[in-house]
């Protein structure tokens, strides 16, 4: 007997096991905030991120996050290349 649509999604899109996600819960879940648990189908965090993390699924930086750290590592070799000139 052939299975109707509503078990064959019952079958795949069961719990997994905290902190995964995904047909086979193979997927890890990203930084949710108060300690959520994402989605165990889609990896959505239900609420905000951690941090600098990005929704929906909380696993990837904000862009801002980058801009700042490339800024912070640029602008001090600024200034120690300009002492030098100045030095000469």
């Amino acid at each position: 007997m052939p299975l109707l649509i509503s078990q064959m999604h019952a079958l795949t899109s069961s719990e997994c096991t905290s902190g995964y996600y995904g047909d086979d819960c193979n997927k890890e879940c990203g930084r949710c905030a108060g300690n959520d648990m994402c989605d165990s189908h889609l990896g959505n965090c239900p609420g905000e991120c951690l941090g600098n993390w990005q929704k929906p699924k909380c696993n990837g930086k904000k862009l801002i996050y980058y801009l700042l750290k490339y800024i912070y590592i640029i602008f001090p070799i600024q200034v120690i290349c300009e002492t030098k000139e100045s030095q000469l």
